[in-house]
């Protein structure tokens, strides 16, 4: 782009002087206007030369000066004449509060020339850098499909904008050019991690040691975050700079979201054995404690998590990218937390993980929570639905772990993602389905019947009731009745019960596990139950 010391060097300004001395004669120009008028606000975009022949300055030339530096113009010239012979000082100091180029031309010169010749130098300039980057976003392009793709890209940009770069993917090997001490490397890695927090982030950042500021630029691709780019940032980027960092964002965007997913691809097909454990097609814990990777304790500590894709991926959308954008999400989730996971996915798309806590992390439910939020909290084109086994030791009993997690997804919301907070439904789901029916229709038939008929709401007055721990005020705050309401709502339940629940621990907890069964099947209509038990009840 052209400078106002490349214009100043041209024949057309011969006659032309810069009148203050702290002009930055380095600025850019990226237009030329001529400008007569007062009101020019909405008619500039920054970086213009300005022409004047003075007329707009009489009497308010400093007040023209403060409005041209307020919209980032580049410089001022003006045709010294009858109009405006002299540039007052009080204009000239203004200027060189702001490094503001003021030029004058001491004889009478064609602005329609000096435009014509600057504007076509412009186009041309910018004509060659529109070459040069659609022949630099070309080589980016085919790097991509070279080894060592990452590496290549990065050279090729520093090459072109004579800058230093660190790429930091969020998944796999960091690139410093020029090359630094490997400390130096980890603690920069670890630095710009800790500030961003893995997250997607556009601004800078200063190396306090280096006492150096980089420009960071995000990497992203379908939806995801996959790393940032640094890119030295000593003076600000040339519009080719920028331009050509942007492509090759593009191309190292898609060059990770290939590596990954061949990765990804690699990692399904290693972690198969994870199905083969659960269907119990591996004998002995020996060849089940080979498939770990090295470096993991013998002394283990695993829970099967298992991940269940509730909707259908969209038809229209590329499933196989959708499904490994959540593997990834899964991966680093529990990556994020310290825990070594082992992923494959079932003939229902779901995802099965055995994770697996490191020796050294203590709570290790504690952070499989957090893992299962962050995989919650962020966006997806579907919904999920998680559960979590008991922790086990014995990989051999990875298929009981399993069938923990598929009695977590049975109670839907009822209660939490863990196998040991479901409680009471532990025993509940063990039971045949006419089991549970008839131990429910025992104990709460003449509740639900008088629901049913009257339209009431005694099972739920019932229901907060127990798990208030039988605190009337807070009941009837709960459930935004009256007191006095409360009271005749539990005298009735009494009555139809037969006896006052609270006074007999056995029965409460009998007429709890009662609402516990009755939860688990309320899905199906009381009415399906077999009407045989209304004789047992009455």
């Amino acid at each position: 782009m052209l400078t106002i010391k490349d214009i100043l060097h041209r024949p057309m300004f011969r006659s032309a002087r810069v009148v203050n001395k702290n002009a930055d004669l380095e600025r850019h120009v990226r237009w030329v206007h001529v400008l007569e008028i007062t009101e020019f606000e909405t008619l500039l975009r920054g970086s213009e030369m300005i022409l004047s022949t003075g007329v707009a300055l009489d009497n308010q030339g400093t007040d023209y000066v403060r409005k041209l530096i307020s919209n980032d113009v580049a410089c001022l010239c003006i045709e010294l004449g009858a109009h405006f012979p002299s540039v007052p000082k009080e204009m000239i100091d203004l200027a060189d509060a702001h490094q503001f180029p003021l030029i004058v031309f001491t004889s009478i010169v064609r602005f329609v020339d000096i435009t014509q010749e600057i504007h076509a130098e412009i186009i041309n300039v910018e004509h060659l850098q529109l070459s040069k980057l659609d022949r630099l976003s070309s080589d980016f392009h085919q790097l991509t499909l070279q080894a060592h793709g990452n590496m290549r890209i990065l050279k090729k940009l520093q090459t072109a904008i004579q800058k230093e770069i660190i790429l930091l993917p969020t998944d796999g090997k960091a690139y410093f050019l020029p090359a630094i001490d490997k400390n130096e490397q980890i603690r920069i890695e670890n630095a710009v991690m800790h500030e961003i927090g893995g997250e997607k982030v556009e601004g800078s950042w200063f190396d306090e040691k280096r006492q150096k500021s980089f420009l960071l630029k995000p990497i992203e691709a379908m939806g995801e975050h996959w790393g940032v780019l640094l890119t030295r940032n000593c003076e600000p980027l040339t519009i080719f700079a920028s331009q050509a960092l942007d492509r090759a964002i593009g191309a190292l965007a898609q060059n990770l979201l290939r590596d990954f997913y061949t990765e990804e691809k690699k990692l399904l097909q290693e972690h198969s054995w994870v199905q083969d454990l659960i269907d119990q097609n591996i004998q002995t814990e020996k060849e089940a404690r080979a498939k770990l990777r090295k470096g993991i304790s013998n002394d283990i500590d695993y829970r099967i998590c298992l991940i269940e894709v509730t909707e259908p991926f969209d038809k229209l959308a590329d499933q196989r990218a959708l499904q490994y954008q959540t593997l990834r999400r899964i991966r680093y989730a529990f990556q994020k937390q310290g825990l070594d996971s082992f992923i494959t996915m079932n003939q229902n798309h779901s995802f099965i993980v055995l994770a697996v806590k490191k020796p050294s992390i203590n709570q290790d439910k504690q952070r499989m929570l957090k893992a299962l939020q962050f995989i919650e909290e962020n966006p997806k084109p579907y919904r999920l639905r998680i559960a979590v086994s008991q922790a086990y030791a014995k990989l051999l009993e990875a298929h009981v772990a399993f069938h923990e997690t598929e009695d977590v997804l049975k109670l839907g919301t009822i209660q939490s993602n863990f196998y040991e907070d479901i409680g009471i439904y532990q025993l509940l789901l063990k039971l045949d389905d006419r089991t549970v029916e008839r131990y429910t229709r025992t104990y709460l038939y003449p509740l639900l019947n008088y629901d049913d008929q009257k339209k009431s709401t005694l099972l739920q007055t019932l229901r907060v009731y127990l798990q208030l721990n039988c605190s009337k005020q807070q009941v009837a705050q709960e459930l935004q009745i009256a007191r006095q309401t409360l009271y005749k709502r539990l005298n009735k339940i009494d009555k139809l019960l037969g006896q006052d629940i609270t006074t007999d621990p056995h029965m409460r907890m009998t007429v709890e596990v009662a609402i516990a069964a009755y939860d688990l099947q309320k899905d199906r209509p009381f009415s399906h139950i077999d009407h045989t038990m209304d004789d047992i009840v009455q």
